[in-house]
């Protein structure tokens, strides 16, 4: 009984998944495409307003604060 229960688990789950990718309405999959150094997304169903912004720079340079990077929590003091 618990062979046949296991098995038909699997073959749900096999099932939903088939639906599932079959169902992604994304026509194109994308592909990367090497551009000199870097390498790009091209295609595919991803849309660039769904993703978070990057951080604005701060305009301090990293090196300019030797402590910026210290965390001042953790810091033991003598």
């Amino acid at each position: 009984m618990a062979l046949a229960s296991a098995a038909a688990a699997a073959l749900t789950l096999a099932g939903v998944a088939v639906f599932t990718v079959g169902s992604a309405g994304c026509a194109t999959a994308g592909e990367y495409v090497q551009r000199g150094s870097q390498v790009e997304l091209v295609g595919g169903c991803l849309d660039p307003d769904d993703l978070p912004r990057a951080p604005e720079p701060t305009g301090h340079e990293p090196g300019a604060d030797p402590g910026a990077g210290i965390d001042r929590l953790r810091q033991v003091s003598p």
